[in-house]
């Protein structure tokens, strides 16, 4: 038969049962695991102006260059042009719902993790990041969720950057359409100046 408590039971060790946690928990009686991480792969990044297009294997125009071509010495990454003594803005897209696991209006981030390759601009390099929520019928509901400034990366030491998205109005399933935008500005350098993407990541407070 089962045993009845009819107060509350602390337990100072481990619990250990062999059945069923009946009746069951409940996602908001779940502990909140703040920013939890979702890596963002590049093969799912595209055009930011034709996104029925992957990115190129050589940046041009506006659009990052997915590189990365010696398997077991190169891993996937996204970068610019070559911009010595020139100035290039670039991007990528890609979408991202929000897990069933999001605390809905809670904290949501996304961190760019990004440097220079071989040498840095005698001007700017910066990666930065815009968000739009969308509003399910092809179209974008509000304006802009970012409100971190552009980062600069002007460094051969890849640096991760953090921008913070307003979450006051998500819930777990909104689809965020997030766009990665690289600017380098060199005036004079005679070898490749180069930004380069590393890892993107996502982050959302989740229970569960």
């Amino acid at each position: 038969m089962p045993t009845e408590f009819g107060d509350s039971i602390i337990v100072s060790g481990d619990v250990t049962y062999s059945g069923e946690l009946q009746p069951g928990l409940a996602r908001a009686q779940i502990v909140q695991d703040n920013l939890a991480n979702y890596a963002i792969p590049f093969t799912e990044m595209r055009v930011h102006d034709a996104p029925q297009t992957v990115l190129p294997g050589t940046a041009a125009g506006d659009d990052l260059a997915i590189v990365g071509t010696a398997y077991g010495t190169d891993t996937l990454a996204i970068q610019t042009s070559d911009s010595k003594a020139a100035s290039v803005t670039q991007y990528a897209l890609f979408t991202w719902p929000l897990p069933v696991e999001f605390t809905a209006a809670q904290s949501v981030r996304v961190k760019v993790k990004a440097g220079m390759v071989t040498t840095v601009s005698d001007g700017t390099a910066v990666v930065d990041v815009e968000a739009y929520l969308s509003n399910d019928e092809g179209a974008v509901s509000g304006s802009d969720l970012v409100s971190t400034a552009a980062a600069s990366v002007n460094s051969l030491t890849a640096a991760e950057n953090s921008f913070v998205l307003d979450g006051s109005g998500l819930v777990p399933g909104s689809v965020l359409n997030i766009r990665v935008r690289a600017s380098v500005v060199d005036s004079a350098t005679a070898t490749a100046v180069i930004l380069r993407v590393g890892r993107v990541t996502c982050q959302a407070d989740v229970k569960g």
